[in-house]
């Protein structure tokens, strides 16, 4: 289990989705697809090494420009692009540029990017040459809010905070990830119901409790068929890869505000402390 200074950003390693910053392993993993395709290699890195420092980082060229003098320039700048002294946004900057002046290396350049950004649940990919958002920070927002909430019960955050492990690169359990996440609501309705049961019996009962409304109702109703019918979330699949790490995120992040808003209708009610 994670810590409570990894769970809420106080401490690098937390799986929450990254949006206005980057993590160390991000933005190492990041430098080194740059450092794999641009500078380690012989192909035209006195080209490349060149093209940074007049270009991007603004930086007198080395004289003369030799293999030499390219290698070790280029071993600066991964220096200083592993530096915290280097905002993480420059980081993406770079990316941008390097897309936009290596033609013959885009494509490789766009799939090592966008897989590393995937699997560090970072919230932007390189779409046609820009980073662009994939992960609004009113959606990482909703996730932090029901770990936060001093009226969402113990139990329900255990279950957000084991489906956001299961986010983790480390793990990449995308199903698990999506049931623990159902799992959550499904605590908070016991919770407000006030007995156990499944989430698709207990829905019903729910609106007994608190003012819902019958399309959230239906919504979630159909939801937890889906993690729970013969070939769902809850039971084995034959095709593992037909759950992705955007199925795990959205239930993450569609459940965090559920419960957020049945924490506070079940508040209102005086259902939860």
């Amino acid at each position: 289990m994670t810590s409570f200074s990894q769970r809420y950003g106080y401490r690098e390693g937390s799986p929450a989705l990254q949006i206005e910053g980057i993590s160390r392993g991000l933005r190492n993993r990041i430098v080194n697809q740059i450092w794999g395709l641009f500078l380690a290699s012989d192909r035209d890195r006195e080209g490349y090494v060149a093209r940074i420092l007049d270009g991007f980082l603004k930086q007198p060229l080395p004289l003369p420009m030799s293999p030499s003098t390219a290698w070790q320039t280029s071993k600066n700048i991964r220096d200083q692009l592993l530096s915290e002294n280097t905002p993480w946004w420059a980081i993406y900057d770079l990316v941008e540029f390097l897309y936009d002046n290596s033609l013959p290396l885009r494509q490789s350049l766009a799939s090592r990017i966008n897989k590393v950004l995937e699997e560090e649940l970072a919230g932007y990919r390189l779409i046609e040459g820009q980073i662009q958002m994939v992960s609004s920070p009113e959606e990482t927002a909703e996730i932090h809010a029901a770990m936060a909430a001093e009226s969402v019960p113990d139990p329900v955050k255990e279950h957000l905070d084991r489906a956001l492990e299961l986010l983790a690169p480390s793990q990449r359990d995308y199903r698990n990830s999506i049931k623990e996440s159902i799992n959550a609501v499904e605590a908070i309705v016991c919770k407000i119901v006030g007995e156990n049961g499944t989430l698709g019996s207990l829905l019903k009962q729910l609106k007994e409790k608190v003012d819902i409304h019958p399309a959230l109702e239906a919504g979630f109703s159909k939801i937890y068929g889906w993690t729970s019918d013969a070939n769902g979330i809850r039971h084995a699949m034959e095709e593992e890869a037909t759950v992705g790490p955007e199925d795990a995120r959205y239930m993450l992040v569609s459940c965090s505000a559920f419960i957020n808003y049945l924490a506070t209708k079940a508040e209102k009610a005086g259902l939860l402390p």
